[in-house]
């Protein structure tokens, strides 16, 4: 395969700044829109892939002839209107490396994901009893220790009742998945990973030269990043019919084996640790309860970025305006990736919060 760039760009006229009797800018053109597409040629799919994309409108300056010392503008794009001015903003994506959307992308389409796992809300039955026994606290204590029950004993068991309703479709779901492996050797499944976004605002400069224009401006920019998996049989599957099919379906579904990631899940201190990494994550994405191999992993990231520049308007000047800008801009990237152990330190939610508040306690 072979790699390629296409870009196209839209010009206008710069417009005319006049003063002293020299003029500028007259007859020059400047970039207005651009599109960028980077991409491979040939059989396939799942290549890198690189495409942007800006535009820009308004910042265009007018102003009344009013004296031969002042600056006369004609339909004049600010000079500050250009592309590298109006960048991204750097989102907080919690940390998400491409490595660490793949894995998670990994254990959520993997043929092998349990459903409710049995094993390890089996081997947490002794540490929920444990917490339940405890008396003679202070009410502060008691409180605390409430709550930890409530957050690793009764939740996830309550959660895991809950999805039990739903495990003949869950199990329907996993058998056309193996058939699909069966029948076609591939699997294929997007998830969404996250969506973040960030705001930002100041006072910005958008022409010095024979004017000073400086207006208020916001910026507004999301970051989404969703992963795509595919899954190939690790061996062949024509050997299986309804009833096995079946078995290996609701096996997966239910995990009633003991392994690592069930183990881990058990384990007390697991919940904290996979807050800074994905060790339970990759583990789950380890399970191979249905024979199945991962044979690609692609993380697709979204950015999209709107400036807003407000009007601008001074009487003094010879009725001196320039009239509101917008600038967009958008990134789309497709990157291959691979399942690995990674590490973060995201912001912590409310709920993350109180429950180490209450350990605290404790």
């Amino acid at each position: 395969m072979a790699p390629r760039t296409r870009t196209q760009t839209s010009v206008m006229p710069k417009g005319t700044d006049t003063r002293f009797g020299t003029t500028w800018g007259a007859g020059s053109l400047i970039p207005w829109e651009s599109a960028t597409c980077s991409d491979h040629t040939g059989p396939g799919d799942g290549d890198p892939l690189t495409i942007n994309k800006w535009s820009m409108s308004g910042g265009v300056i007018n102003n009344d002839f009013f004296s031969w010392y002042g600056a006369y503008f004609v339909n004049y794009v600010a000079d500050a209107m250009e592309e590298s001015n109006f960048p991204h903003l750097d989102v907080a994506s919690g940390g998400i490396s491409n490595t660490a959307a793949a894995t998670q992308a990994a254990a959520r389409t993997s043929p092998s994901a349990a459903y409710v796992d049995v094993t390890a809300n089996v081997l947490e039955l002794a540490d929920i009893a444990m917490l339940i026994k405890s008396t003679g606290e202070t009410l502060l204590k008691k409180f605390a220790s409430g709550n930890l029950k409530l957050q690793f004993g009764m939740l996830p068991l309550v959660r895991d009742l809950d999805k039990l309703i739903g495990f003949h479709e869950q199990v329907a779901r996993r058998i056309r998945t193996i058939e699909k492996l069966r029948t076609t050797g591939s699997y294929r499944k997007t998830v969404d990973i996250g969506v973040y976004n960030g705001f930002a605002s100041d006072l910005f400069i958008m022409q010095s030269a024979d004017a000073f224009i400086r207006v208020p401006r916001t910026c507004y920019t999301v970051h989404g990043i969703r992963a795509s998996c595919k899954w190939i049989p690790a061996v062949d599957l024509s050997y299986l019919n309804n009833e096995s099919m079946y078995a290996l379906a609701k096996a997966a579904v239910l995990n009633t084996e003991i392994n690592f990631s069930s183990l881990w899940e058990a384990m007390p201190w697991s919940w904290l640790i996979d807050w800074c990494g994905n060790v339970g994550t990759y583990l789950k994405a380890q399970r191979n309860v249905v024979p199945a191999t991962l044979a690609g992993v692609t993380v697709q990231r979204h950015t999209k970025t709107i400036w807003r520049v407000d009007g601008y308007s001074d009487p003094s000047s010879g009725n001196r305006t320039m009239t509101p800008a917008i600038v967009t801009k958008e990134q789309k990237l497709r990157q291959t990736s691979f399942v690995s152990l990674t590490a973060q330190w995201p912001f912590l939610s409310a709920n993350q919060m109180g429950i180490l508040a209450s350990l605290s306690v404790r």
